[in-house]
């Protein structure tokens, strides 16, 4: 287990994060993009804490639903992966939620063909409570074919009612302009400004116990999107403090009482769908308690301009 001096290093920089002085509102394009996302946030999302789930075991997330709408609250998101049962119940509680969904079987069809999108489009069908689908996980790579991809996909998935969330990074990526010569971020943009009008969003994954640089560092493309006139919603699809196994309701919710402060602050990140529920090696199912306790009391750290990580 990490140390408790980990809890001091993350609450600390997640402090610095907070009082760190804007960066200077970058100058306007020549032609800027208007944003006409349909992606509002809703005036009862408090914490940026939402739930991932991977199977069909969903205990105390009924308890943590009923909490949060007793106290006029609501889960800032739900993933699901394969098993969209708690996102149904999430539906059910607020039709608005934000509601992510993904299939395994698709995490790397680079190659999305006819028959491919004929096959999703079924399946996906079959779940109606699903409002944001997941296409390509953790492709550390091959960025002009998945901008490529989503740019084609983006209004057979508005047709449907859908909206793509895309990339799906996996932690310590996308890289930095200094590190990739720029490839990654200039991809990224380029489907973002695509997307911005139908509301497709961005998803990046997080892990880390006491690594607060990467934990945040979707603040530096937050900044990129805006500087490139391409300003879009960003999503921890997987986020939470382990790659490895459930450690202990203490340490894990020391962990989401230093990084969610965080997260509020940042106006276009949607939450962090905390890895996972529903089995897996980081199941916090003995955590609910606590964490129901805290998603309905905690008080809200209102947004403010981005202070830069790094770039």
């Amino acid at each position: 287990m990490l140390p408790r001096r980990g809890f001091l290093k993350l609450a600390g920089a997640m402090a610095l994060a907070g009082c760190l002085p804007p960066t200077p509102t970058p100058s306007p394009v020549a032609t800027p993009t208007p944003i006409t996302s349909p992606l509002r946030f809703a005036s009862t999302v408090v914490s940026k804490l939402g739930i991932h789930s991977i199977g069909p075991r969903n205990t105390g997330v009924h308890d943590l639903f009923d909490r949060l709408e007793a106290a006029g609250r609501q889960i800032a998101i739900v993933k699901c992966r394969d098993d969209m049962g708690v996102a149904n119940l999430a539906a059910s509680h607020w039709p608005q939620a934000i509601t992510i969904g993904a299939f395994t079987d698709y995490d790397g069809a680079l190659n999305f063909d006819e028959d491919d999108w004929s096959d999703f489009r079924e399946r996906a069908r079959r779940n109606p409570s699903i409002r944001y689908w997941e296409l390509l996980n953790e492709i550390d790579g091959e960025w002009i074919t998945q901008a490529d991809l989503y740019i084609r996909l983006m209004p057979r998935f508005e047709d449907e009612g859908w909206r793509l969330v895309m990339f799906n990074c996996a932690t310590g990526t996308p890289h930095y302009p200094r590190d990739d010569g720029g490839v990654a971020y200039a991809q990224i943009a380029r489907a973002c400004a695509a997307g911005q009008a139908g509301g497709h969003i961005v998803g990046v994954h997080g892990y880390g116990f006491d690594r607060a640089n990467e934990l945040l560092r979707h603040r530096s493309l937050a900044r990129y999107l805006i500087e490139q006139g391409a300003r879009t919603k960003i999503a921890l699809t997987e986020f939470g403090p382990w790659e490895g196994t459930f450690e202990g309701t203490a340490d894990f919710m020391g962990w989401c009482t230093s990084i969610d402060p965080a997260l509020m602050q940042d106006e276009d990140m949607i939450g962090g769908a905390l890895w996972t529920l529903g089995g897996g090696w980081a199941d916090y199912t003995p955590a609910m308690p606590a964490l129901t306790e805290y998603l309905a009391t905690v008080t809200r750290h209102y947004a403010v301009q981005l202070p830069m990580v790094m770039r």
